[in-house]
């Protein structure tokens, strides 16, 4: 089932396609709400009792959530909790009020790895942090001064059946509301101008090194919605349009100070390496492995020898030769032009490892009392 309410795209600050708008945002100057860009997947559960997902309808108010999953993350739990406190909330009298959020996935959007660390940040798959709110009448009623008054920011949109919808961004201003109402919101900044936060070290160096998908950014009234990223992969197209952004603020310093750090931060791209070549993976398992599985055999009986502690000592033997192996085998991955290997890269070769080290570990632990007699015969 299609779900008609959609929540519009954000432009990209690298995009050609929004050249003049960027350039239009870069010249106003005004002042911009950031938050962190979780790299989830868009989710908007109504308080009408459906959830969708950005352009489908994945469960009905007549479904039930216990057992069912979407993108393999189960909605019979947060998502469920939240559904309830949604029915309590009531922002705008209105017909039918819609919450939008990203929905933490089991790795990213991309892929399988928590390339992010979400969770060491206690950022859990299957949790909702909230980013904007719809409302809709369903006899086309002007809600806007209504809509203002508690979340200070408007849009009016309409479907593709030309009906008539509005949405807000939640921002530092309103948060609250939300909080109060146990539904969380995204990770929010410092507000400042544009040119400011495009300037701001402290923001551009996780964008440098891959700490963080990227940030969403909007001014006051919501009028401008920009999406700030680590661009991946370099083309003529993004290279043309910076270097037109470059040539139509010549003479404005702070201006050209902003579209220089895109230029840096886009140049960034060069230096990470994208694609695992398991090739380099499998030569290293095959040539220098054997030999370090001698080493893992030796730590294992010393462990069974001492007879104390021993499953956290398998553990740490285990993730020490996980190190160990991805330190000597990093440099054969990465290129004459690259510094770095993108996250997802690092987890995968990574998990290749772990997988050889755990086959080691598990045939020993298997041969257990083989082994516990043959140090006892030696002693």
């Amino acid at each position: 089932m299609t779900f008609e309410y959609v929540w519009p795209s954000t432009k990209g600050l690298f995009n050609c396609n929004y050249t003049e708008d960027v350039l239009k945002a870069i010249r106003d100057n005004d002042v911009y709400h950031i938050s962190e860009k979780f790299h989830g997947c868009n989710l908007c559960i109504s308080n009408k009792g459906y959830i969708s997902s950005r352009k489908t309808i994945i469960a009905t108010e007549t479904d039930t959530l216990t057992g069912k999953r979407f993108q393999n993350v189960r909605l019979d739990g947060f998502v469920s909790n939240y559904l309830r406190h949604i029915y309590d909330l009531t922002l705008v009298d209105c017909d039918e009020t819609l919450y939008f959020g990203e929905l933490i996935l089991n790795g990213t959007a991309t892929s399988p790895f928590d390339v992010f660390n979400y969770y060491d940040q206690n950022v859990f798959s299957s949790e909702m942090y909230f980013f904007g709110v719809g409302f809709v009448s369903y006899d086309k009623k002007d809600l806007s001064s209504d809509i203002k008054k508690c979340m200070n920011n408007v849009q009016l949109l309409t479907t593709a059946s030309k009906k008539p919808y509005y949405i807000s961004l939640i921002n530092p201003l309103n948060e609250h509301l939300f909080r109060l109402a146990g539904l969380p919101t995204v990770k929010f900044y410092k507000s400042a101008p544009l040119l400011e936060l495009l300037t701001n070290f402290t923001l551009i160096e996780p964008l440098n090194h891959k700490l963080l998908e990227g940030y969403v950014l909007h001014n006051e009234n919501a009028s401008t919605m920009l999406k700030w990223k680590f661009v991946e992969r370099q083309s003529t197209y993004i290279s043309d349009h910076l270097t037109t952004l470059e040539n139509a603020v010549v003479h404005n310093v702070e201006q050209r100070k902003a579209i220089m750090y895109l230029r840096e931060l886009y140049q960034n791209s060069t230096k990470f390496v994208l694609t695992l070549d398991k090739t380099v993976v499998n030569e290293f398992l095959t040539h220098q492995f054997p030999i370090i599985k001698l080493d893992i055999v030796n730590d294992l009986i010393n462990i069974v020898s001492l007879q104390i502690d021993m499953q956290q000592k398998v553990k740490n033997c285990m993730n020490n030769y996980l190190e160990m192996c991805f330190y000597q085998l990093k440099p054969s991955l990465l290129l004459p032009t690259t510094l770095f290997l993108n996250k997802s890269v690092e987890l995968e070769c990574k998990q290749m490892l772990l997988k050889k080290i755990s086959q080691v570990i598990h045939a020993f632990i298997m041969n257990y009392d083989v082994n516990l007699a043959r140090v006892l015969n030696e002693e």
